[in-house]
């Protein structure tokens, strides 16, 4: 299992990553809040939280293709000159 979720993620797809995750926690979160405080239940508050960071796992989580697509090409390695 930890073999899948090992992968390579690019800088801008870590980017990308923080920023699905901080906008659907966002959203859920006063989704979670509005249906909790006009059904006054608070069990599900949390039910749809809950949902929201199991969908945050599933979006940011796993190496997506879509966070590996901006290769970052590095300087060629020059030999050190002896002193």
């Amino acid at each position: 299992m930890w073999a899948a979720l090992e992968g390579k993620i690019d800088y801008r797809g870590q980017a990308l990553a923080e920023r699905l995750l901080h906008r659907i926690l966002i959203v859920t979160g006063i989704l979670a809040f509005l249906v909790g405080y006009f059904m006054q239940d608070v069990s599900m508050t949390m039910y749809i939280y809950g949902a929201g960071v199991l969908l945050c796992l599933l979006v940011c989580l796993p190496p997506w293709p879509m966070y590996n697509a901006h290769h970052t090409i590095w300087l060629p390695t020059t030999p050190s000159s002896p002193q």
